[in-house]
């Protein structure tokens, strides 16, 4: 990755640049870091043309930072396979504004309090639920927040959108237990 954001590889001496970095349609570094050791795995055996192509074009996985919908100007993300706090922090860190973040599900008996920073820092508001809802509250005593017990509650309390939707930029369903319909 070159300081002007341009995903290159190098070998032998001779660097190739693949895509520009803010061409990648995933969001976050992590996701730039997988296309970085995607391209390395294949280097050799597929053409620069299709490994910018589909850096342009993948929209990721089913339940990983899955962009669901645009409602209004906000977008909601479904990220239910984040289910720890270090792939938590990964999608949190994917975004370049505060976000509306619904949290909670089993208890996989694990610490939230890494969570913390990342919350005050990327967190407009958190909503919680589940079994894992008063353990990250406990953790992170510095958000507005609502308890609920089931992610339609959540969209019943988020539509109409409660703050303009240039003010509310991102809202993302994580750790749910439950995806959120395409048919919506």
């Amino acid at each position: 990755l070159r300081r002007d954001g341009q995903l290159c590889m190098g070998y032998r001496g001779v660097e190739t640049p693949i895509v520009p970095m803010d061409q990648i349609k995933l969001p976050g570094l992590h996701n730039v870091e997988n296309f970085l050791a995607a391209y390395s795995a294949v280097w050799g055996d597929v053409p620069v043309e299709i490994m910018a192509r589909t850096a342009r074009e993948f929209g990721g996985v089913e339940h990983r930072m899955e962009l669901v919908r645009e409602i209004c100007g906000v977008k909601w993300y479904n990220d239910s396979i984040g289910t720890s706090p270090t792939r938590t922090i990964a999608g949190l860190k994917a975004f370049g504004q505060k976000i509306i973040l619904i949290a909670g599900g089993y208890d996989k008996k694990i610490p939230y309090e890494p969570l913390a920073p990342y919350l005050c820092e990327k967190v407009s508001h958190l909503i919680l639920m589940g079994a894992t809802g008063p353990k990250i509250q406990q953790a992170n005593r510095w958000s507005r927040r609502y308890r609920l017990r089931m992610v339609w509650r959540a969209a019943a309390i988020l539509w109409p959108c409660p703050l303009p939707a240039p003010a509310l930029t991102c809202i993302r369903i994580l750790k749910s237990g439950a995806s959120i319909s395409k048919s919506w």
